[in-house]
């Protein structure tokens, strides 16, 4: 197993940060330093003997003790020409330690301790770590980048004060773990082609209770979220292959391109190949 040190890994060595923009690292590794991830495109992770499929627009915090390597998903439609699969930030103990400082005296060692840290994002919520992943590759201003990291950091630790610093209370309502299950398989990228019914089949609700709880965790229908996900993932191809727009309608489970047209036409205001064109 290799063993990564800061020393070596670390571009910005004198302010003990550093970074990647990768497709994958797929060999078991640990190193001296914690790793704040940003995950565009869906990976596997194995982390501590254990493997999970990550959707995108998830963020991971990796420890200095925690064993791991990083995928990427072969043959992902959305991603063909095998760009970045994720954004890396990575800085030293000390450093983080001062830099998490406002948070809590304390926040280094709930950080420390179990669980493993993975959450999935809105895009909304997504959108900032989506940004520095974009500028991150072609950016070469250090103060910038500086910038960018430690906002970075700061950012993916606060999306998880809630669950780490506030145990969940008696009577504090928490999302079914069935309808999170249903929430991060319509996030991957592996189901983008399926239906609602295959989605939750296999749920220990029926697809009526389904729908109500799911309203009321998320406050849209499951057909409201799903559609918006598929459309998001049909602009992306559009934006980044030269793929048929009725592949890409495929792709996303909508057999009739003229439906598709009109759906997109309503998100986005324009028909997918005015889309297309204008962003080329």
């Amino acid at each position: 197993m290799l063993t990564l040190k800061s020393g070596d890994q670390l571009e910005y060595r004198d302010d003990s940060v550093g970074y990647n923009c990768n497709y994958e690292f797929p060999y078991l590794h640990t190193h001296d330093y914690w790793e704040f991830v940003y995950v565009k495109y869906d990976i596997e992770h194995v982390i501590n003997g254990a493997s999970y499929n990550v959707p995108a627009n998830s963020v991971l915090i990796i420890r200095p003790t925690d064993r791991h390597l990083i995928r990427a998903i072969p043959n992902n439609k959305l991603n063909p020409q095998k760009s970045p699969t994720h954004l890396n930030v990575k800085i030293t103990t000390p450093a983080l330690e001062k830099l998490l400082e406002g948070f809590s005296p304390r926040m280094l060692e709930t950080l420390s301790a179990p669980p493993i840290l993975e959450k999935h994002l809105t895009p909304d919520l997504a959108h900032i770590p989506d940004r520095f992943l974009s500028v991150l590759m072609w950016n070469s201003s250090k103060e910038e980048n500086m910038l960018m990291l430690r906002t970075h950091i700061l950012y993916i630790t606060s999306l998880f004060v809630d669950t780490l610093c506030f145990p969940a209370a008696e009577g504090r309502v928490q999302i079914p773990d069935e309808i999170a299950a249903i929430v991060k398989k319509m996030n991957s990228q592996d189901y983008l082609g399926c239906t609602i019914a295959q989605i939750v089949s296999g749920a220990n609700y029926s697809h009526m209770q389904l729908s109500r709880l799911f309203k009321q965790y998320t406050g849209t229908t499951m057909h409201e979220y799903f559609l918006n996900i598929k459309l998001d993932a049909a602009a992306t191809m559009l934006r980044s292959t030269n793929r048929l727009i009725l592949d890409i309608s495929n792709d996303i489970g909508i057999t009739s391109l003229s439906h598709f047209n009109h759906i997109f036409k309503e998100k986005y205001g324009v028909s997918p190949s005015r889309y297309r064109k204008d962003r080329a």
